[in-house]
């Protein structure tokens, strides 16, 4: 493996991960990051590549080694360390913006809700805001009120 597929391995993890577990920002992802390192370093010999390519070679040492038996195992759980730190590190370029837009979803400006882009109205007034079905019917049922009312006023 080049470094070169090493890092491209860790960019598509990162993206695989938003759609996967469906998580809207970087502090939501520890769990779903150390899950990710734990399955990637199942055989030393990746292990071994994960150290070669890594920009986080030491990010064993705040855990340390104790307990490890083996040359293996302190590879594997430096290689772990590494391998999440660098998913992390990749993670953390993300924007809410750039995982919703990977996700195809959106967050509606009334209900605050993550919601499908095939659910969005987005508001004529502000293109970067757009509401959910649900807060789309409520506000043009509120626009309507809020012209009947103008009516009656204009007729007194």
């Amino acid at each position: 493996m080049s470094r070169s597929d090493y890092w491209g391995d860790i960019e598509s993890t990162v993206k695989n991960m938003w759609l996967d577990y469906e998580l809207e920002s970087v502090d939501d992802a520890y769990d779903a990051l150390a899950e990710l390192a734990d399955s990637a370093v199942t055989y030393t010999s990746t292990a071994l590549e994960i150290m070669q390519h890594t920009d986080n070679d030491d990010a064993f040492t705040d855990v340390g080694l104790e307990g490890c038996g083996s040359w293996s195992e302190v590879v594997t759980r430096a290689a772990y360390f590494a391998y999440r730190a660098d998913l992390y590190d990749e993670a953390s370029k993300w924007s809410e913006e750039d995982i919703f837009a990977v996700r195809k979803v959106f967050r509606c400006m009334d209900c605050n809700d993550v919601t499908p882009d095939d659910e969005k109205h987005e508001d004529e007034e502000d293109a970067d805001q757009a509401r959910c079905d649900s807060c789309h019917a409520d506000w043009v049922e509120e626009l309507a009120v809020r012209e009947a009312e103008d009516e009656e006023e204009e007729k007194e």
